[in-house]
């Protein structure tokens, strides 16, 4: 949701009120939601191939963005500085599923999502490879393949519990379509068995499997 609302500031959608960047930060998120009803990763990876993960260290100076000028002195950029643990993906190109809010907000998001550069931090990058329009149908394949809400009594399979907020802010816990091997480090693209209606979307001969409604 931050990529894209990145993207609609790009365009000249959003953003342009306000008087400090978190205004405009809100200004875009809030103009997103009105668009994007969901945003979810999938384990459709090109080739089936895993997602490799590391952590590492990284000092950033959070004060500049924090306080929006630079520090006087060796004493204060010191203080700027902030170092955090950060924990890095990659794989082969995979597909994300976004289901806009109405047909009107299409053609926008067509447009928005050719422009994301990157998901999270200015360290992490993506590229857009092709954006594809595609209708979804009730499919009676319980195999999920995209990111849902963890509901013990509904999913089961192999999948990875985190916690993360939706597309609207609120915290839950999530059940990913991926599961790790031996090592910690390695995960597999995965499906999870749906106790409920689905509904697929057909993409380059591959079904993306989702829950049918909208709280999932």
């Amino acid at each position: 949701m931050g990529s894209i609302s990145y993207a609609f500031s790009v365009l000249g959608y959003c953003g342009k009120s306000g008087q400090v960047w978190r205004d405009r930060v809100k200004e875009c998120l809030d103009f997103t939601r009105n668009h994007v009803l969901k945003a979810r990763d999938t384990s459709i990876i090109e080739g089936g191939l895993p997602i490799i993960k590391w952590g590492l260290v990284l000092r950033v100076i959070r004060g500049v963005l924090e306080e929006n000028r630079m520090p006087s002195s060796i004493e204060e950029f010191k203080g700027f500085l902030d170092a955090m643990v950060r924990e890095f993906a990659i794989s082969r190109s995979r597909t994300v599923l976004v289901i806009p809010r109405g047909g009107d907000s299409i053609d926008l998001l067509k447009r928005a999502l050719w422009l994301m550069g990157r998901f999270g931090n200015s360290e992490s990058w993506a590229s857009t490879i092709s954006v594809t329009v595609t209708d979804a149908e009730r499919c009676d394949d319980r195999n999920v393949n995209v990111i849902v809400k963890y509901d013990q009594s509904r999913i089961s399979g192999g999948f990875t519990v985190v916690k993360a907020t939706d597309e609207v802010g609120n915290e839950y816990m999530f059940a990913l379509p991926v599961t790790s091997g031996s090592r910690g480090d390695v995960y597999y693209p995965s499906v999870m068995s749906y106790g409920g209606d689905t509904l697929c979307a057909r993409l380059n001969g591959v079904n993306i499997v989702f829950p049918s409604g909208d709280d999932w």
